[in-house]
């Protein structure tokens, strides 16, 4: 798979705007049903002392709940992925299970 790539300085000016500028930016383009983007107040910065990050996303889904032998082969496969990925790139999870705030 090829990728265009956004030049540096268009990313480090992505830098000024805040995760809910963007989201709200991103409701006029109509490509999702506008109450999926919302995000609950347990969203917070873990390392709020770190600058703002902007990248390409490498995207998956986590379940800390589940029964599985296959976690160090797919940790592998997701590690290659964001080893592949144009950079700067973000690794962004999506949990799912039942006790969300188990980690």
């Amino acid at each position: 798979m090829t990728q265009e790539s956004i030049p540096l300085e268009t990313l480090n000016s992505l830098r000024r705007f805040d995760s809910a500028t963007i989201s709200n930016a991103v409701e006029h383009f109509k490509v999702r049903d506008q109450v999926t983007g919302y995000a609950s107040m347990e969203l917070r910065s873990q390392f709020p002392d770190y600058e703002t990050m902007v990248g390409y996303a490498v995207t998956c889904t986590g379940d800390t709940t589940a029964n599985n032998d296959d976690r160090p082969k797919r940790l592998g496969d997701l590690l290659d992925h964001l080893r592949a990925a144009p950079k700067p790139a973000v690794l962004v999870i999506q949990y799912q299970g039942s006790d969300r705030l188990r980690s």
